[in-house]
């Protein structure tokens, strides 16, 4: 068995809840069920570049062969560690902001964690909190596998996040390292990651980035498509080239709460 292992620090608040409140607050608790959902999500997202998205068939016989079912066992299990955590209860750190159309923005962006109604408020996982992803990966998974993994991993950070609310924000995440089977330390991220100490990001600085990595940030679709193209052709699985089926598709950004 081989592991890959991704060293990752959260951007903004991570909100996600464990099953039983203690007291009137849900604890935190962010599931490996969880992660392997967001990863089968942006799998779909870029599937329609290599098969047509009307063949439901050929697209659920790949993600079997990638993710597993109830008929095959899963290729790679996850583990998650929380290494570095700084909780805090969402209500007390949506209050924090003096400005009152920032923190209205902020409650608008969290509503249905904060405890409105009858509902128990969330413990979020703060900025600046670092966590660890490590893939296991079986025996009959290969290198193009890894690869696969790898930019999908990526591809989530730039574009999605974890936990509740990620479309509105929250749960971003930058990821800071990678180990890959037979090596200690990856560097292999820095020609997409923004060059930015450990630490909180502020919104001007988030704004800054952006500006300056759009492009970088846009093409990180593409290494994963080609990286899921050489995929299924180490598996046998008759595809369209990505080149040849992203003339029709046109790639957009991603409008994060951070950025706008």
């Amino acid at each position: 068995m081989r592991e890959l292992k991704f060293i990752c620090n959260t951007v903004t608040p991570l909100l996600s809840r464990g099953i039983i409140p203690n007291g009137n607050v849900y604890p935190f608790e962010l599931r490996p069920q969880s992660i392997k959902g967001v990863l089968h999500f942006w799998f779909r997202s870029i599937i329609p570049f290599i098969i047509d998205k009307s063949d439901l068939k050929k697209i659920k016989e790949i993600e079997q062969a990638i993710f597993g079912s109830t008929k095959q066992k899963s290729p790679f299990g996850v583990d998650l560690n929380i290494v570095e955590a700084r909780f805090e209860d969402i209500t007390s750190l949506i209050n924090k902001p003096v400005n009152k159309p920032y923190k209205y923005a902020l409650k608008y962006c969290a509503y249905g964690t904060m405890g409105e109604a009858d509902n128990y408020k969330y413990t979020c996982l703060d900025a600046n909190s670092r966590f660890e992803i490590k893939y296991r990966l079986s025996k009959r998974t290969s290198s193009t596998y890894d690869a696969f993994l790898i930019s999908l991993t990526k591809l989530i950070s730039f574009y999605g996040g974890f936990g509740a609310k990620s479309r509105k924000g929250f749960g971003s995440f930058e990821i800071v390292d990678i180990s890959k089977p037979g090596q200690m330390n990856s560097n292999d991220l820095q020609n997409l990651l923004p060059n930015s100490s450990i630490g909180s990001i502020s919104l001007a600085e988030l704004k800054k980035q952006r500006n300056k990595q759009l492009d970088k940030i846009t093409d990180a679709i593409s290494p994963c498509v080609s990286d899921l193209s050489k995929l299924l052709d180490e598996l046998n699985i008759d595809h369209q080239s990505e080149i040849e089926r992203s003339k029709n598709l046109t790639v957009q950004a991603f409008p994060m709460l951070p950025f706008s």
